[in-house]
């Protein structure tokens, strides 16, 4: 019997587990938002674009992401069959980002996604941590092959969270940033370019991926030219975070310095507190539309990140760290998974399980409190 039926079957026995966060919670202090339906309009396309986060993933995530949206809306529409698109390959020869396209009518209403498939090109480079990978464990002190034995939850976490999650990171924190961003800005220029010049466009990223899209949002809106897509990126409307890890993913940004460490608060932040990504992309969605030479002032925008406190690399938004006008932030606790007996929620679910835990679909959907268009 696999770890995790024990301990469902040790809670049923001594009712020790709990989900503290489901239904998700809005923190104190952090507005209330929308949802999709209540952005679904018969006269007015909606754009939602999903960007995954660390880890392997592919067309199938996408797929199964846009059919939990739509089947969260109570509608039980699933996302028409569609071939997968892929961005032309780049000139020197890395592979390419994967755009997945779907569709659902909801109420007369259409919906349009896009889900953007960025896991190849970190592939390559995670192969070279595969030799340490869990296996059957073999004698190591006289075998050709070495497989140390390792506890189940140790295995778990070394070949999930480590040599497949956070190797994503490391990645793009170094030297593959440029080549990586590089292709997320071609990615989004052209889902973003898809979208109907009326459209609402929504942007729902989980972890890493929110990194690699603010990042890329920018150069878009820093880009000399104007452009459909700079266009869009200033008319986004509405953000759903998963699993945000811009706090320690902004490290690798910043130089230490003398004086005293910074320590940042809920109610105190530092004036001189570096900027991150989404800092940036907020301070560029700001500016008067003749800075980019393009006509479009973009509407006020909602940020929401939803977060599990047991995901151990995950952190709350801290609305007052990111304040700026014509945005609205919201910090929401959700529980991912079952938390047993008060000491333990599995650390790669907890980390991973987001868009399939039904209390974020249905907020992302419908809003809290639930919009009156779902039932």
């Amino acid at each position: 019997m696999r770890l995790p039926t024990l301990l469902a079957v040790a809670c049923l026995a001594l009712t020790g587990c709990s989900t503290p966060y489901s239904p998700p919670v809005v923190v104190k202090g952090s507005p209330n938002f929308i949802g999709l339906a209540d952005l679904l309009s018969p006269d007015q396309p909606l754009d939602v674009i999903l960007v995954h986060g660390m880890c392997t993933h592919d067309k199938a995530w996408a797929t199964g992401a846009m059919t939990q949206l739509a089947a969260a809306m109570d509608a039980n529409v699933a996302v028409q069959k569609s071939d997968a698109k892929s961005l032309a390959p780049m000139a020197t020869g890395l592979p390419s980002i994967e755009l997945v396209p779907g569709k659902a009518v909801i109420a007369g209403s259409e919906l349009r996604m896009t889900g953007i498939v960025w896991s190849p090109l970190t592939a390559g480079l995670k192969q070279q941590l595969l030799y340490d990978n869990t296996g059957d464990p073999t004698d190591c002190a006289t075998d050709a092959t070495c497989k140390p034995k390792r506890a189940t939850i140790n295995a778990a976490a070394k070949d999930k969270l480590l040599n497949d999650c956070l190797a994503d990171a490391m990645a793009y924190q170094g030297k593959s940033r440029d080549t990586i961003q590089g292709a997320m800005v071609a990615a989004l220029e052209k889902a973003l370019s898809d979208s109907p010049p009326n459209s609402r466009i929504v942007l729902i990223s989980d972890s890493l991926g929110s990194k690699i899209s603010f990042d890329a949002l920018s150069a878009i809106l820093l880009s000399p030219k104007p452009s459909a897509a700079k266009d869009a990126a200033a008319r986004l409307g509405q953000i759903f975070m998963n699993a945000n890890q811009l706090p320690i993913l902004g490290l690798a940004d910043q130089v230490i310095t003398a004086g005293p460490p910074v320590v940042v608060t809920e109610k105190a932040m530092p004036p001189s507190l570096p900027s991150d990504s989404l800092k940036l992309f907020l301070s560029l969605r700001s500016k008067p539309a003749s800075d980019f030479k393009f006509n479009a002032t973009g509407p006020s925008l909602a940020v929401i990140a939803f977060t599990d406190p047991n995901d151990l690399l995950s952190y709350r938004l801290l609305p007052s760290r990111y304040a700026t006008p014509g945005v609205a932030l919201s910090d929401v606790l959700v529980s991912n998974q079952t938390t047993y007996f008060g000491l333990i929620e599995r650390p790669d679910t907890a980390h991973t399980e987001y868009m399939a835990n039904p209390g974020v679909a249905t907020a992302i959907a419908c809003g809290i409190p639930k919009s009156a268009r779902c039932k």
